[in-house]
């Protein structure tokens, strides 16, 4: 039991440490999937976020400030506001969906029944975990 254990917390870590490095297909997919998300669901009237942009203060203007919620905006589908936010998210938007969608593609076909193969080992990675650890 305990083997059983210590083998799916190694499966968990390893997964944590795919989509935190980025290095698979899964981590990737993964890790873009869910900052869509939260992107999609941000209000950026909403939120504030503290400046520590060095750029910014040294030169006035910085590049990438106003890029979370640009990318916000622009996945809710409210372009205009977007490019005030940030102009280059009319580059980085389609940079992160193509990324998100390529990797997706290569996790479906890497798994010969497609995505349910995968979201079911994922799933069974956290929630069979989480189970494991309450049992304890």
């Amino acid at each position: 039991m305990q083997m059983a254990i210590r083998l799916s917390k190694n499966k968990f870590i390893e997964f944590l440490l795919q989509c935190i490095s980025l290095s698979s297909p899964e981590g990737i997919t993964t890790t873009f999937g869910t900052v869509i998300l939260i992107l999609i669901f941000l209000n950026p009237q909403h939120v504030s976020f503290p400046d520590f942009c060095i750029v910014n203060k040294m030169f006035g203007r910085c590049p990438a400030c106003g890029t979370t919620r640009a990318l916000a905006c622009f996945l809710k589908g409210e372009f205009s506001e977007s490019i005030k936010y940030n102009s280059n998210v009319i580059l980085v938007a389609p940079s992160v969906i193509a990324v998100f969608l390529k990797n997706l593609a290569k996790v479906a076909f890497r798994h010969k029944t497609g995505l349910s193969a995968w979201t079911s080992q994922v799933r069974e990675i956290v929630v069979g975990n989480q189970r494991r650890e309450t049992r304890l």
